[in-house]
């Protein structure tokens, strides 16, 4: 699946960039819903890791791109959907190319962190409405 995705995904052209951003909207928001009603502790400790890394690596876009994927990677695992994860893991390189951008703009990644953490918030009060209409701004 990675290797079709590859080739359908190139991240120099804006248009192939813009159908992932559409995936993107379709699912998350959906997998968050569902990662509210089935998370447990682990995943949750995952989460608050990962925003406690993205928050120390404001100046490190590496690690904060890194931290970034491992929410969303945790968040994915709390669905326990090994279709999800596939998904996922399939446009990982391409998530890290696009979340490298947003370091190009000012306030980006503090937007982002802004966004992360009002996630984790609808997850951690096992909210699936909330977690949807929140994920889907990220």
């Amino acid at each position: 699946m990675r290797q079709s995705l590859d080739r359908l995904v190139d991240t120099s052209n804006p248009e192939s960039s813009g159908y992932l951003v559409e995936v993107r909207e379709i699912i998350e928001p959906e997998f968050s819903a569902l990662a509210a009603t089935r998370i447990d502790e682990q995943h949750l400790a995952l989460m608050r890791e990962a925003i406690a890394v993205m928050d120390r690596s404001m100046d490190d876009p590496d690690a904060y791109i890194e931290a970034d994927l491992d929410f969303h990677l945790a968040l994915a695992e709390a669905v326990a959907n090994p279709i999800i994860l596939a998904l996922l893991d399939s446009i990982v390189a391409v998530l890290r190319e696009q979340r490298s951008s947003i370091f190009g703009v000012e306030g980006g990644a503090e937007r982002g962190q802004f966004h992360h953490k009002r996630i984790l918030d609808a997850i951690e009060r096992r909210d699936p409405v909330m977690a949807r209409e929140r994920c889907a701004v990220i």
